[in-house]
């Protein structure tokens, strides 16, 4: 079969079967290497975009959060879709629960939600029915500027971000989620715990980080960007945060409080001037490999991904000719 030719596969753990594509070969950009995928796999239904992709504890399984209001989960084994959430409202943001039971979900009618797999500690199979429970009284969203914008999760603590009433703040407490006091901050855009749950560390439309404990109700300023902040992400360390703006740079911030750096910017990932002009940024920055590596960006249907201490793309990683990252990595 010649490269590029889609073939049907079926799937030993579905009743039907999967489109499978192996990419053909293309001559990389003469800057840096290319990796090809080995293998593609597209969701079932008719032009369903890929907005954001979160893998569990193990690997095992991705939620995928797509624009049909629906998380899909995959077997990152047998590639293909196990189960189906259908919401009636739009994702924002999806977050694997610490035991790989299920799936936390917000959506942008205010809704908290929480899916729960029917058995964790079984392999996953076709059509599994997953259980959707309400979790946690929210805002009333009554308009679109209202909607929920970041969900942040740490254990035993939920945040959700709501532009115009700040960010609420959940606890598990003697088996059931608590609301704690909000934290008072307007049009907050990206959230993350850090300090193991005690602190939140927050970016907004302005382009403002903050950071504030969760004991707190008021954050204090980090740094200022001048552009909205669209991504956060945190290294498992709690040492650096690289956030992401909407201007196309994405910045490596100390963040440690035990750090005199702390806020600084110590590095920024931005594209080449020749590439600029091509360069696509739907998803935000996110740490990858052992950590020593930043995924952002894209040009040419070719990923960025940089060496995190020198800010230099080592290698691209081809995505297909005229595609573009998809929100999460």
């Amino acid at each position: 079969m010649a490269a590029g030719t889609k073939r049907k596969v079926p799937s030993p753990r579905t009743e039907s079967a999967v489109s499978l594509e192996i990419p053909p070969n293309r001559p990389p950009p003469p800057m840096w290497p290319t990796p090809s995928p080995f293998r593609c796999a597209a969701v079932q239904g008719e032009h369903v975009a890929i907005r954001a992709i979160t893998f569990n504890r193990t690997g095992q399984l991705m939620a995928v959060t797509c624009a049909d209001c629906t998380i899909r989960i995959w077997d990152n084994v047998t590639y293909s879709e196990v189960a189906r959430l259908p919401h009636s409202s739009t994702v924002v943001s999806a977050k694997w629960m610490d035991d790989d039971a299920g799936v936390l979900a917000l959506y942008s009618d205010g809704a908290l939600m929480r899916w729960t797999r029917p058995a964790s500690n079984t392999p996953p199979r076709a059509h599994d029915v997953w259980n959707g429970r309400h979790l946690a009284d929210t805002v009333v969203v009554t308009t679109p500027e209202d909607a929920p914008t970041a969900l942040a999760y740490n254990g035993d603590r939920i945040a959700a971000s709501f532009p115009k009433f700040g960010v609420y703040i959940w606890t598990m407490k003697q088996g059931s989620w608590q609301p704690q006091r909000p934290i008072d901050r307007q049009n907050v855009t990206a959230i993350e715990f850090i300090d193991g749950g005690a602190a939140l560390l927050g970016g907004t439309k302005d382009g403002v980080l903050w950071y504030c404990q969760v004991s707190e109700t008021v954050p204090r300023v980090h740094n200022f960007f001048k552009a909205r902040i669209c991504g956060i992400d945190v290294l498992p360390t709690g040492t650096h945060a690289l956030v992401s703006q909407q201007v196309g740079r994405a910045h490596l911030v100390a963040i440690s409080q035990q750090d005199e750096n702390r806020g600084k910017v110590m590095q920024v990932y931005t594209v080449e001037p020749d590439l600029q002009a091509d360069a696509v940024y739907d998803a935000n920055a996110a740490f990858v490999g052992r950590n020593d590596a930043v995924l952002y960006g894209s040009a040419r249907g070719y990923l960025f991904v940089w060496d995190k201490t020198t800010a230099r793309v080592l290698c691209g990683l081809d995505h297909g000719e005229g595609a573009s990252p998809f929100a999460k990595y």
